[in-house]
């Protein structure tokens, strides 16, 4: 899902003043056909980069394969409906936008209590939009059904390389022990030096530029969780064929090798402890989690649960 945040530094002795401000702009947000023409140029020369960037069109084919029409490139405004919609158009959205439901995340040393006074003086919050705000659930994207097997390809004489992605549909993830097994196979099979991706694309073969593969999931805790597992490799245009014969045979008989487990597993250890909020983010962090609907941080049990997984949950 799309959002719209407004962030804001300063010194706490100067938080009053800049929430007075804060409101005056929500209140008087004025239009100015000058931005419509900077959207439009940056726009314009966007799509001349993106026709031009490999890597980006493979992004963007990926996104369609897996979303649909919920993927990010269809759902971004054309040039023309930049203009169409103009500044008048913008201001009207933007009016629309700010009734919606909203956080305030602070991180700083005001009291609680006088911080919500500030904030309910300068900022409307009704006891239905308290109400609305409390309630949201999440919602994930559905990942678009897939009835056969179908290969998509995207015709660039100028790359120097081959960009293959293949995407299948795996078991729904519907609790913490599936998502816990899923995480770790997208470790072992498809991310790091260790991975059987990069070891037998790269390393043995040096048949890719770069080879990685990983599972697709909703972030929230939902009890269905649609699944997908990706894999991606750069490659030259002679090794296209050897690298997709390559890759099915690795899907049909996947090597097992036990110290790349243990490494697999020490890696998700460390992506867990880098990927700790820093003290800035950590109101952020936790009013996510929330709204991805835990009670607490879900890192907590895949920690716990990495231990005693091996190679059989592999």
């Amino acid at each position: 899902r799309r959002t719209f945040s407004v962030s804001l530094s300063a010194r706490d002795s100067q938080m009053e003043p800049l929430l007075e401000l804060v409101r005056h702009f929500i209140n008087h947000v004025a239009e100015n056909k000058s931005v419509i023409k900077d959207m439009v140029s940056d726009r314009k020369m966007g799509n001349k980069s993106f026709d031009e960037d490999n890597s980006a069109i493979a992004d963007a084919m990926l996104d369609y394969v897996l979303w649909g029409g919920d993927s990010d490139c269809l759902r971004q405004l054309s040039v023309a409906e930049i203009k169409k919609l103009g500044a008048k158009g913008m201001v009207e959205s933007f009016k629309e936008v700010v009734k919606s439901p909203f956080d305030v995340v602070y991180s700083g040393k005001i009291e609680p209590g006088k911080l919500v006074s500030l904030v309910r003086k300068y900022i409307d919050i009704t006891e239905d939009a308290e109400r609305i705000a409390e309630d949201r659930k999440f919602e994930a994207l559905l990942l678009k059904d897939c009835k056969e097997p179908l290969v998509y390809i995207y015709n660039m004489p100028s790359s120097r390389q081959n960009i293959i992605m293949t995407c299948q549909r795996v078991d729904d993830k519907t609790n913490a022990e599936d998502k816990a097994k899923a995480r770790l196979f997208s470790k072992y099979f498809g991310s790091g030096m260790y991975s059987v991706l990069f070891q037998e694309l790269r390393e043995f073969r040096s048949f890719a530029y770069n080879a990685n593969g990983y599972h697709v999931m909703s972030s929230g805790n939902l009890p269905e969780c649609p699944a997908a597992f990706v894999t991606y490799v750069g490659t030259q245009s002679d090794k296209t064929v050897a690298v997709l014969e390559t890759l099915d045979s690795l899907y049909k008989n996947m090597p097992v090798r036990e110290e790349n487990a243990e490494t697999a597993k020490l890696g998700l250890i460390n992506e867990i402890n880098n990927s700790y909020p820093s003290f800035r983010s950590v109101a952020g962090y936790v009013r996510n989690r929330e709204a991805l609907g835990f009670a607490e941080d879900p890192d907590i049990e895949l920690a716990e649960r990495l231990p005693s997984m091996g190679m059989a949950d592999i």
